[in-house]
């Protein structure tokens, strides 16, 4: 199935599927073209209106199996997109405004996203490659793994590890379990998990939190950078090599750090 909508402007983009793969390319053109391949294609209900469009799978027969279609959808630039998937992975390539997806089971990465990012899954990875508005994040299971993150950043998640490469605004990621690591950080910082190490690579400033019950934990600080810490670990060993900095000149970075763990170690290093 081929529909193509005269969209000179960024559309807003909705777009169920139950399984398969649904590829969303947001590119310098001023259509919106959707391909379908798959069993029931034809019974897709494509719609536009206005700057709204819109494109649903039939429902599942015999519990969804033959199913599975793949779907690819080309619109505008900047385009807001809003996708509702079962176990079908999710895939935006581009550059996106505000996008909102929900996933039973399949993974979902996105390219690039000028404004807020918001993601419910159930299971599955989750990929954010650049994101330059507010994030927020709920997830069963399954790893995250974040690029560069500009807005605020909002995680919570029952298992799975959780990667930010770079943290612009202030950033609280919550887990049942997992590894948390953020490479490196710009503002305030809050990592808590049950079970799993807490790394924080590169903290030049901040009032940074890292909590576990099992599990290390590792904070990189920068040279020169004063350092005001409150450090617990109940079983565990605390070391540091950090060289006082003695206490911050007026309008200086500096880092408030609290650290605790009850049966890991906690290393704070200088970098």
């Amino acid at each position: 199935m081929h529909t193509t909508f005269d969209t000179p402007d960024p559309v807003h983009l909705y777009v169920e599927l139950g399984a398969g793969h649904l590829t969303v390319a947001a590119e310098e053109v001023d259509t919106t073209t959707i391909d379908i391949h798959g069993p029931r294609a034809e019974e897709f209900k494509v719609e536009q209106a206005g700057r709204s469009v819109s494109v649903v799978a039939p429902r599942g027969r015999f519990f969804g199996f033959g199913d599975d279609h793949t779907v690819r959808i080309v619109v505008p630039t900047t385009s807001d997109l809003a996708t509702k998937a079962g176990s079908a992975d999710t895939e935006a390539t581009g550059t996106f405004g505000v996008i909102k997806a929900k996933s039973g089971s399949g993974g979902i990465e996105i390219d690039r996203a000028d404004s807020a990012v918001a993601i419910d899954s159930g299971s599955g990875s989750i990929r954010g490659h650049e994101l330059r508005g507010d994030v927020r994040i709920k997830s069963g299971s399954g790893d995250i793994d974040l690029g560069d993150v500009r807005g605020t950043t909002s995680i919570s998640t029952g298992s799975g590890d959780v990667v930010i490469g770079l943290a612009h605004a202030t950033t609280v990621v919550k887990s049942g379990s997992g590894d948390l690591e953020v490479k490196r950080s710009n503002a305030d910082v809050s990592l808590s998990t049950a079970s799993g190490d807490v790394t924080l690579g590169h903290v030049p400033q901040g009032k940074v939190t890292a909590k576990n019950v099992s599990g290390d934990v590792r904070v990189g600080i920068p040279e020169g950078t004063p350092v005001w810490t409150d450090v617990t670990s109940v079983s565990g060993n605390v070391a540091s090599n950090l060289v006082s900095a003695g206490k911050p000149a007026e309008g200086q970075p500096y880092v408030e750090l609290r650290a605790s763990t009850v049966s890991g170690d906690v290393v704070l290093r200088q970098v």
